[in-house]
């Protein structure tokens, strides 16, 4: 594994959702920067508010299990509509 580049915060591997097969970035694996950690403060959202940017590679991680339960299921969707909804991808 190749180290962080000069302004790259985070780096995401995509995991594969178990529904329909898809791959993205929800739920995969991520490297974040230790220095962009401790800059971000309190923030909720940390694919918003690390300074720089993030790398999103092609290759897939793992697989995302958000259908382990009910409760599971409904807060990934709630998740991504919420997400959607400010402008933001996790794609």
């Amino acid at each position: 594994m190749e180290p962080l580049a000069d302004g790259v915060a985070m780096r995401v591997w995509q995991a594969v959702n178990p529904v329909n097969g898809l791959v993205y970035g929800y739920g995969g694996l991520k490297l974040v920067c230790r220095s962009a950690l401790r800059e971000m403060g309190q923030a909720v959202d940390v694919l918003a508010a690390l300074p720089g940017r993030v790398e999103f590679c092609r290759q897939t991680a793992g697989v995302t299990r958000f259908n382990q339960s009910p409760f599971h299921a409904w807060k990934a969707g709630f998740r991504e509509c919420a997400m959607l909804a400010r402008g933001s991808s996790t794609a």
